[in-house]
């Protein structure tokens, strides 16, 4: 098991005892991606490539120059490609390559949602929180193939053949949620 603390360091444990198998030597991590033999690990606007087994730091990908953004705190591992995105304004959104962490694609826009990716779709929310508009790109070049205007999705999944967007919309006492 991976596991993130409160100040952005990362552990790995087992997962039957929680005895402490390493530490690895990075702080202020965001978020952590998991596919074997790789452990992702977002900080600000790169992303390390560690070997999970060691905790051995590889690569690193980089989506952003220094202080254009942090990312949005959530990365998407599918085969060989890695999703993520820069929030704020001049963000963008990007694909790399899942093992060399180089840059396959980035198209611009801040988007207010974690990636959710199925059947070769890219799904993720764009603008003010409970207004957003939200999209679908194709993951394989990252252009638009269709936009849901003022959705207001703030998360995506994808489970059984289904794409679902948990919505809040409103504000204050009138906020609402709906699937």
């Amino acid at each position: 098991a991976y596991l993130l603390d409160g100040d952005g360091r990362v552990r790995a444990a087992d997962a039957a005892t929680g005895a402490l198998r390493h530490q690895y030597q990075s702080l202020g991590v965001l978020s952590l991606a998991y596919q074997a033999p790789y452990l992702y690990f977002e900080r600000q606007s790169e992303i390390r490539i560690v070997e999970a087994a060691t905790g051995n730091w590889l690569r690193t990908a980089v989506a952003a120059p220094a202080g254009q953004g942090a990312m949005l705190g959530g990365m998407i591992v599918d085969g060989s490609r890695l999703y993520t995105g820069v929030n704020g304004v001049g963000g963008s959104y990007y694909a790399f390559d899942a093992g060399t962490g180089r840059s396959l694609w980035a198209r611009p826009g801040a988007f207010t949602s974690v990636p959710c990716l199925a059947f070769g779709t890219l799904y993720l929310s764009s603008g003010p929180f409970g207004s957003a508009d939200s999209f679908a790109l194709d993951a394989a070049n990252g252009f638009q193939s269709r936009a849901l205007p003022k959705l207001g999705a703030i998360s995506w999944t994808a489970a059984g053949g289904m794409v679902y967007a948990s919505v809040l919309r409103g504000g204050g006492n009138a906020l609402r949620a709906t699937i």
